[in-house]
C-alpha cells in the first residue's frame, strides 16, 4: 500500500492508509502464526460479529476524516489543529475481505463516501464457496445467516449515491517498485 498511497501523495491527493481491526498487522498472533479464524471465532462467541465491526470502524474512520479537525495538545502545551478532508472519501479497498466490509460501511453510512474503488474483490457473496475460499482465508465473510439475506447486489443497492468500481486499477505507477 506504501506505493499505491505515494503515487496518490505525489499526484495531490490527501491519503489515510489504515488496516481496520483483523487487518495487517491488527490480525492477532505472530507474524508466523497469525490467528485470524480464531480471533473472529471468539466474537462469534459473544455475538459480535467481525464483519459489523470493520465496517463499524471504516464508517467511524470516514465520519473523523470528515469531522473537519483534528485538535490535540502540542508537548509545549499549546493547541494544534489540522484541517482535514472537506469533501466526501473516496475509499479504495484489496481483496474480498475489505470489499465486502468497506460495501457494508459505505451501506451504512453513505453520506460520508463518494466512491468505493475495488480491486481483487468478488461479484456475489456465493464466490466464498465457488473459488475455494477457505474459512481461515476469509472468516468474516462466513457470518451466520449473512447469505439468507443478502448478497453484494443488495449491500451496493443500499448506498446508491456512490460510484462503485469492481475492476478498480491503480493508475500507471510513478513510482518505481
Amino acid at each position: 500500500m506504501s506505493i499505491e498511497a505515494g503515487d496518490l501523495l505525489s499526484r495531490g491527493h490527501q491519503v489515510v492508509v489504515f488496516d481496520p481491526i483483523l487487518f495487517g498487522d491488527s490480525i492477532p498472533g505472530t507474524t508466523e502464526r497469525p490467528n485470524l479464524s480464531g480471533t473472529v471465532q471468539m466474537l462469534n462467541t459473544i455475538g459480535e460479529r467481525a464483519l459489523g465491526l470493520e465496517a463499524a470502524q471504516i464508517a467511524a474512520v470516514a465520519h473523523w476524516l470528515q469531522s473537519g479537525k483534528i485538535d490535540g495538545t502540542s508537548t509545549s502545551g499549546s493547541v494544534t489543529t489540522a484541517t482535514l478532508l472537506p469533501e466526501k472519501i473516496h475509499l479504495m479497498t484489496h481483496g474480498p475481505r475489505s470489499e465486502t466490509a468497506a460495501l457494508v460501511a459505505t451501506a451504512l453510512q453513505p453520506q460520508y463516501f463518494a466512491s468505493l474503488g475495488v480491486e481483487n474483490g468478488m461479484k456475489s457473496l456465493a464466490d466464498v464457496f465457488t473459488k475455494d475460499l477457505g474459512y481461515s482465508q476469509v472468516p468474516e465473510l462466513l457470518c451466520l445467516d449473512l447469505y439468507r439475506s443478502f448478497d453484494l447486489d443488495g449491500i451496493r443497492a443500499l448506498a446508491p449515491s456512490i460510484t462503485i468500481d469492481l475492476n478498480s486499477h491503480e493508475p500507471e505507477s510513478i513510482f518505481w517498485k
